[in-house]
């Protein structure tokens, strides 16, 4: 697991292989392994609109990012989400 310079990570699980770019903010999360977050990427923030993502799986307001994917820079996540491909910029 490598997390960037000035990300934060709280109340998360990182599976083997994931990356988290710089200036990244990761709140109660499970992210799957071989998956990478890039620079300014905001995962878990209540204010955030998530309907695209949301899931009948999630609650709890924990995000659950899947295994082997991509997130494009300053993407942003809000809370009850399943992201299961990548996200190109």
């Amino acid at each position: 697991v490598t997390v960037g310079k000035g990300s934060v990570v709280e109340d998360s699980i990182l599976f083997p292989g994931v990356t988290i770019g710089e200036n990244a903010v990761v709140k109660k999360a499970i992210i799957g392994s071989d998956t990478t977050l890039g620079n300014a990427v905001v995962v878990g923030d209540k204010s955030v609109d998530s309907s695209e993502f949301e899931s009948k799986y999630c609650s709890a307001d924990i995000s659950l990012i899947g295994g082997n994917i991509s997130i494009a820079d300053n993407t942003k996540i809000g809370v009850n989400a399943m992201v299961t491909k990548s996200i190109e910029a």
